[in-house]
């Protein structure tokens, strides 16, 4: 026998949006349940990044709120004298963790599955 939470209605959702896990805790359970329903049909998931070069600093934007490896890789890659990153960036409110695979084999709290949308292998 399947056993889930449901989600709560748009109607009940919309005069709490900020408040709405405090009220009903198992909102990122819902979540977590409707990404694993939705990802066969949905594999990818897309994201918006940009970046701008201003003389000597780059400014490089993502959603993710990014593993140190990442940003340290970004930097040693970058020609530029000074690159910055700017996390949780393009306004889509789907800004979780991007763990690495390393994170993952260390079970680190924020690379367990509901802080994420995209794994290791999106990085």
């Amino acid at each position: 026998m399947e056993k889930r939470i449901p989600n709560m209605s748009e109607q009940k959702l919309k005069p709490q949006p900020w408040g709405f896990e405090r009220i009903w805790p198992f909102g990122l359970v819902c979540d977590l349940v409707d990404r694993y329903e939705r990802q066969d049909k949905n594999p990818t998931h897309h994201v918006e990044c940009h970046v701008i070069r201003l003389g000597d600093a780059v400014l490089a934007t993502n959603p993710f709120e990014l593993f140190m490896d990442y940003g340290a890789r970004i930097r040693a890659r970058s020609k530029a004298l000074q690159t910055f990153l700017v996390q949780l960036a393009d306004g889509s409110w789907n800004g979780f963790y991007l763990p690495t695979q390393r994170a993952l084999e260390g079970s680190y709290y924020s690379a367990i599955v509901k802080f994420n949308w995209v794994g290791p292998e999106g990085g």
